[in-house]
């Protein structure tokens, strides 16, 4: 399976900003390689504008790739859109042929019930994503985290930040 996975664009409102030239040239040379699918781990935005956030999410869905995506901490700077911008983000599991993808929404350092028992399913053929690295979790989280790469040895974890 071919993976693109980026994170960490930081793009501001400023659409003549040098972020928008390179996403541009990213995205030229995703469409060159033909992944499977891509997967944006986070802080798609500098400030947390929900309008940069959508306007993203559909640029990345017109080159017509699988498209996994999650919020990163930056994504959360502003109040008024924080929940909105949580709540876009891919379902946690996904699949692709008998490889089982995993999109982690752990913009906030944590990780939910909900997605810990998802993960459970991980085995060697699983990829995982999450925008924090474990040790940027809150305490409890960074625990069970650690707890379940260590029963998941096979399965793959990348993360952005």
């Amino acid at each position: 399976m071919k993976i693109c996975l980026m994170c960490d664009l930081h793009l501001p409102f400023d659409k003549d900003a040098l972020q928008y030239d390179v996403l541009e040239w990213a995205i030229a040379d995703i469409e060159r390689k033909n992944p499977d699918c891509i997967a944006c781990v986070g802080d798609v935005t500098c400030d947390g504008n929900v309008d940069v956030y959508k306007w993203f999410i559909e640029r990345m869905k017109s080159i017509n790739i699988p498209f996994l995506f999650i919020p990163g901490n930056s994504d959360l700077r502003c109040k008024e859109s924080f929940n909105e911008i949580k709540g876009l983000c891919s379902k946690c599991e996904n699949d692709f042929g008998d490889v089982k993808v995993f999109a982690v929404n752990d913009c906030d350092r944590t990780v939910s019930d909900d997605q810990f028992e998802l993960i459970e399913k991980a085995d060697e053929k699983s990829i995982v994503f999450m925008h924090h690295p474990i040790t940027g979790l809150s305490s409890q989280n960074c625990e069970k985290m650690l707890d379940w790469q260590n029963r998941h040895k096979n399965a793959m974890l990348f993360y952005g930040h």
